[in-house]
């Protein structure tokens, strides 16, 4: 049996036909909260919501002690790479439905075959053993509204602003992301979609193989179809009216790529352009809006599923 005395960053990746358990001496994030169990995770990262990427990520957080991993713990990767089970033990792990206590999470090939209490999971008997003792199992987290860090904005675009971004947000137990834009010239948001797109295709190439970076799952263009009323920190000068025009361009430098879109729903032309964005399968939402509520329900159906901020 192989004990952690503290806890880690855990990931178990599924990338195409190839899985692996990475473990990091990263610190645990402050607040371990379930968003998703690892097995719908794993369906709604693979499904039509953020794009079509086979990555599921659990996070093992400590709030009691700090991130030690014993060093034996790293092989778990070599050891799924040779189909040798590997049982997770801790004292507890959340999901969106429940909270199990004193659980035992059983890894097969680098998929989760079982997950319960320990007395109710069958361990097999020659696989490997890993105690977190104290820790919390989670999924990972996905920021889908997330500007910068680090000190860089996701606008610069380039490796390594992204990869000091991705860093951080790892650290607090976000394993995925949607990079988010906010209103620029025109000019600049098409050059910056075209980075983040590269970035985005460049993550779905070399997923795992630097476990210690969020994955961004596609993008969030926040503007420049937004209120000049309720327009917070984006600027007024470069704000636009809706375009379908204008949206073809950021579509076509995003390669597809984006996948939310916030829109003031009241705003000319708003609704038909909320329609042809929902049919691309982006989420669109409502925010930085000054509608009604009449103006609100006709976003809804017209295809607005989500809520950005006001």
């Amino acid at each position: 049996m192989q004990r952690s005395a503290g806890a880690s960053i855990l990931w178990l990746m599924q990338i195409g036909e190839r899985q692996a358990l990475i473990i990091t001496e990263l610190p645990p994030p402050r607040r371990a909260l379930a968003q998703l169990s690892p097995m719908r995770w794993c369906r709604l990262v693979g499904g039509d919501t953020f794009s079509p990427k086979r990555l599921c990520r659990l996070t093992a957080a400590s709030y009691t002690q700090p991130s030690i991993v014993h060093s034996s713990v790293r092989h778990i990767a070599e050891d799924q790479s040779y189909n040798v089970s590997t049982v997770l033990l801790a004292r507890q792990l959340l999901t969106p439905l429940e909270r199990i206590e004193d659980v035992a999470l059983v890894i097969d090939g680098g998929i989760i075959a079982a997950v319960g209490k320990r007395d109710a999971v069958s361990v097999p008997s020659r696989g490997r053993v890993v105690d977190f003792g104290d820790s919390i199992l989670t999924p990972g987290l996905i920021d889908m509204h997330v500007h910068g860090g680090a000190g860089h904005d996701v606008m610069e675009g380039s490796d390594e602003s992204l990869a000091a971004i991705e860093r951080l947000m790892v650290q607090h137990g976000v394993t995925s992301y949607c990079p988010t834009t906010v209103t620029a010239p025109l000019e600049q948001t098409l050059k910056s979609l075209e980075d983040l797109a590269r970035a985005a295709e460049r993550a779905d190439r070399d997923a795992g193989r630097d476990p210690t970076r969020a994955q961004p799952l596609g993008i969030h263009l926040e503007g420049p179809f937004l209120s000049h009323a309720r327009r917070g920190v984006h600027s007024g000068v470069h704000l636009q009216p809706v375009s379908g025009e204008a949206f073809n361009q950021m579509w076509d430098a995003a390669g597809g790529h984006i996948r939310v879109l916030t829109i003031a729903p009241e705003l000319e032309g708003a609704l038909a352009l909320i329609a042809d964005a929902s049919r691309r399968g982006v989420c669109v939402s409502v925010g930085h809006s000054n509608a009604t509520l009449e103006q609100g329900i006709a976003g809804i159906e017209a295809g607005v599923r989500h809520a950005t901020h006001t």
